[in-house]
């Protein structure tokens, strides 16, 4: 926001055509976007007064000239576009330059000269560097738990944060937390201080900061949920109400979720959905790619509870199971994924807010694409058996994961690793 400097010690009235702003500073609830507005303009001794849009031509005429500046300098801008451009003419041509600069860092130029037999640079100066080896023109690094080398980045700001906002800052990612970000960047690329420089950059992120909700431990005891010893057969359901109102009409997600690999589907609805809307829209985009589960999980919304789901459910021969009443926790895996999906949407849709539907897709595929900590790999691995490929990874080969390397060794079923690991991770919750 331009600070407007003339107008900080005079009272003045700003007309508009939007009849809300002129109850804005009197609403006794306000959203934390509103509550940001509100620390802007307290320094100004400002009015607003409403007129109709036809009235309201100047404001109309400024507004829409394409030739307007909005007061950003290009400098304070320029590092940003610079990296956006660079991510969407393709990682291709990132990787390209990757190859093409290491001559710019000096430390990652000397372990290519001690590889390729150089006496000026002595390799005992080197630690760990049996650990690289030249792919050509790409120097490559295998670390201590790597099946696939991975491709070295020489530390160079642009090169770092251009790989940054591919895995972090694109659609397809949605802003993840730092132990993802992490994952996500160290399956395919690797340098120095690697760790240091992604937890710096998350928690910078304007976006991340601005959107993301503060997580606490919640209070008190619960029963854990049984674990499921199947894929999709343990289901949860949830319902995020009262989002803005897209051009389609839709002003709610339906969101249903795997109980084992924590797979999830975001289903944009109506709020005035019956319930046998629902169970259409149940049988239409769940059932059809994952059949009919053993059990449901759901709070007690009147829909859910209504008699015609409880007669569906009972014709699929599937047990309906209630939550607590006014225990969110008590379905804690969608509640929590809830928040995730608010936060991304909070991120990437316009100010108006109508257009979250068109995003929804690809908050799924970031979700799904995420590592998590209770089942040790991204929903999309547990589920599918691999990670779908994005732009941020044609380029490099794909990797087995930790968790699937320790699998394989102790020579255990998919199914069995996955239920002994939420067990251990329940266990050791409890012993917290």
């Amino acid at each position: 926001m331009v600070k407007l400097v003339y107008l900080l010690d005079k009272p003045f009235i700003v007309e508009t055509d939007d009849k809300s702003l002129e109850t804005v500073f009197s609403q006794k609830s306000i959203s934390r976007r509103i509550a940001r507005w509100y620390d802007e303009l307290s320094e100004y001794p400002v009015t607003f007064k409403y007129i109709t849009g036809a009235s309201n031509t100047v404001a109309d005429g400024i507004s829409r000239r394409a030739d307007f500046e909005d007061g950003h300098s290009l400098e304070t801008i320029a590092a940003a576009t610079c990296v956006r451009a660079r991510v969407k003419r393709g990682m291709n041509a990132v990787v390209s330059e990757i190859v093409q600069r290491y001559s710019e860092d000096p430390h990652t130029q000397k372990i290519i000269l001690a590889l390729r037999g150089d006496p000026t640079a002595a390799t005992e100066k080197f630690k760990f560097v049996d650990r690289y080896c030249l792919d050509g023109e790409k120097l490559m690094y295998t670390g201590p738990n790597d099946e696939v080398p991975r491709l070295v980045v020489p530390v160079i700001d642009e090169l770092i944060n251009a790989l940054f906002f591919g895995f972090h800052d694109e659609a397809v990612y949605g802003h993840p937390g730092i132990d993802r970000t992490l994952r996500l960047v160290e399956e395919h690329y690797y340098w120095r201080h690697m760790t240091r420089s992604i937890r710096a950059y998350v928690k910078s992120c304007e976006t991340c900061q601005r959107t993301k909700a503060w997580n606490s431990k919640p209070p008190g005891l619960l029963q854990s949920q049984p674990i499921a010893r199947g894929r999709w057969t343990h289901v949860a359901m949830d319902f995020i109400v009262a989002l803005p109102e897209t051009r389609a009409k839709l002003d709610s997600v339906l969101v249903v979720v795997d109980q084992l690999t924590k797979r999830a589907h975001f289903v944009p609805c109506k709020g005035t959905a019956s319930a046998r809307d629902i169970a259409e829209l149940y049988r239409d985009r769940i059932f059809v790619l994952h059949g009919v589960p053993v059990e449901i999980l759901s709070d007690r919304d009147p829909k859910f509870t209504s008699t015609v789901w409880s007669t569906l459910c009972g014709m699929l021969g599937t047990r309906q199971k209630l939550t607590s009443a006014f225990r969110h926790q008590a379905n804690g895996v969608t509640e929590r994924l809830n928040q995730t999906i608010e936060n991304y949407l909070r991120a990437f849709t316009s100010g108006a807010s109508d257009d979250w539907d068109e995003y929804l897709s690809l908050a799924e595929f970031a979700y799904n694409s995420r590592y998590q900590q209770s089942i040790s790999m991204a929903p999309f691995e547990a589920d599918l058996g691999y990670l779908p490929s994005t732009p941020a990874t044609m380029m490099t080969p794909p990797r087995a994961t930790g968790a699937e390397r320790q699998r394989r060794a102790q020579g255990k079923t998919f199914l069995e690793h996955q239920a002994d690991r939420l067990a251990t991770v329940r266990r050791d919750a409890a012993l917290d």
